[in-house]
């Protein structure tokens, strides 16, 4: 499986915020690239775009296309951006661990 693909390890989460109309300039991206993920490439970014897929397992981002499914999303559905960040932060805490070791 290549892990550089938006869908690798089936673990993208589709976030769906207003602020993410801002494109490149939102502070969601800055926060994402000041941890360390990458996007996906520039191609696809439409104006107005609200929402982004987030790969957990890779640390790659992709705008969302209108009309286009890029991947089925975990739980097959949007969260909010802050819902991410309370998933994120778990995740993260345990970053670098043992899958099974736990606080």
């Amino acid at each position: 499986m290549d892990s550089n693909r938006i869908s690798f390890g089936s673990s993208a989460f589709l976030i769906k915020d207003d602020e993410l109309k801002k494109g490149w300039d939102s502070n969601f991206i800055s926060f994402l690239k000041n941890e360390g993920f990458k996007t996906w490439g520039r191609k696809g970014y439409f104006n107005g775009i609200n929402w982004i897929y987030v790969n957990l397992n890779n640390k790659i981002y992709a705008f969302g296309i209108p009309g286009v499914g890029i991947i089925t999303p975990v739980g097959n559905h949007a969260i909010t951006k802050k819902e991410f960040m309370k998933i994120y932060n778990i995740y993260k805490k345990y970053d670098q661990e043992h899958p099974l070791k736990m606080d």
